[in-house]
């Protein structure tokens, strides 16, 4: 009796083990399948992707100064934004030295529709064809961060550049970027050299006293 006793205690102590066991490892499954789906998750929300979205791809070049720019940089439509900047590189002729600089875009066109057919696909070439057209804009005075702003400029020139891999929106000039580079070539130094001089040659200068 007494080994029977000891044989069935034996039992339901090793069921009891059994049990603690798979309720452990169903536990860690769950906690692993859990952490798997919040770094795809992260991943996810951190490159901007999305599964429902629908998304293009584009090219700009740059022939000037694209500072300010940068990876993550909105691309809005008259103040909407509708993408961003995926990579920014620079492509250098081996003959001649001349430098461009592409931007990658990844545009959301989910949320463009077009009167009559609302159904009707974006197409970037088409759309470059009526005008559509990128341009470098100030994103914020203090920082100098720079963004990209798509609009419609018929009766612009449409040179495009690139190999015709992807599809290319051209790239109008800044509109502050003429005066800037401008007042970047002034000799600033020189300048308020001589202002100082002036002040000081004006200052020295004794005007009589008259009654």
């Amino acid at each position: 009796a007494a080994r029977t006793a000891d044989c069935g205690g034996r039992h339901v102590e090793q069921r009891t083990i059994d049990t603690t066991m798979k309720r452990n490892a169903l536990l860690i499954g769950a906690f692993v399948i859990a952490a798997l789906v919040m770094i795809v998750a992260g991943i996810l929300w951190l490159s901007g992707a999305s599964l429902f979205r629908q998304q293009q791809h584009a090219l700009v070049y740059y022939r000037g100064n694209a500072s300010g720019l940068y990876v993550g940089a909105p691309v809005t439509f008259r103040g909407v934004q509708v993408g961003q900047v995926d990579s920014i590189g620079i492509t250098v002729d081996r003959d001649t030295l001349k430098a461009l600089i592409p931007v990658h875009v990844r545009l959301n066109t989910g949320p463009v529709r077009f009167t009559g057919n609302q159904d009707t696909p974006v197409d970037i070439p088409t759309l470059v064809q009526r005008g559509l057209r990128a341009r470098l804009v100030a994103q914020s005075f203090v920082t100098g961060q720079k963004a990209i702003e798509l609009d419609f400029v018929p009766n612009t020139p449409s040179t495009l550049v690139g190999d015709g891999k992807d599809p290319e929106i051209p790239a109008l000039a800044d509109r502050f970027g003429a005066l800037v580079d401008q007042v970047a070539e002034l000799p600033l130094r020189d300048t308020v050299q001589e202002i100082r001089d002036t002040g000081k040659l004006v200052i020295g200068v004794n005007v009589p006293y008259a009654p």
